[in-house]
């Protein structure tokens, strides 16, 4: 039925409608429960969002709590991991330092000639700084300027020692 059609049929029927009356308790009940269930309804219904939303609260922060512990753990992991293959790198790198310490040493006549003792205490200077940075966090970048001292290091020594290996070339011949 269209809307016109059951327009047209409630006012051609509304005598027939009108002569019916509820019970007197159908009322009471209909109104009973209008006014005494509405703010009981209001507050479930306003319960059941505080119920939502503070469960959601605890899942999100569960969430972050559980993520951040995560990134924790992983960031712990990383810095064993970086630890332990730096301290290899670092053990190779003193031992080529020492060595070539030791060979300059050799040239025991020449080797007063060569100054690179200052070079190098600036160098360990910056090493302990980096090093005290690297206990505080670990990351890539302070690994590398590490590394990167420790090369700089062994590149001062190698070429002090080719300057000292010139110098005895040249005492050869010239004697």
């Amino acid at each position: 039925m269209s809307k016109d059609r059951l327009e047209q049929f409630i006012r051609e029927n509304r005598s027939a409608f009108d002569d019916q009356q509820p019970r007197d308790k159908v009322w009471q009940s209909i109104s009973h429960d209008l006014d005494a269930d509405m703010p009981v309804r209001r507050l479930k219904k306003q319960l059941w969002y505080w119920r939502a939303s503070v469960l959601i609260l605890f899942m999100v922060s569960g969430f972050l709590v559980w993520n951040l512990t995560a990134r924790e753990v992983a960031v712990k992991r990383r810095m064993a991991e970086v630890s332990k293959d730096f301290t290899e790198i670092e053990a190779f790198y003193f031992e080529q330092i020492s060595e070539k310490k030791a060979l300059i040493y050799d040239y025991e006549d020449l080797s007063g000639d060569v100054d690179f003792e200052p070079d190098l205490q600036k160098l360990d200077a910056m090493y302990e700084v980096l090093k005290a940075d690297l206990s505080k966090r670990s990351s890539k970048e302070v690994v590398d300027a590490l590394i990167l001292n420790l090369l700089v290091r062994v590149d001062i020594l190698n070429k002090a020692l080719e300057k000292l290996e010139d110098q005895d070339s040249r005492r050869e011949v010239n004697i």
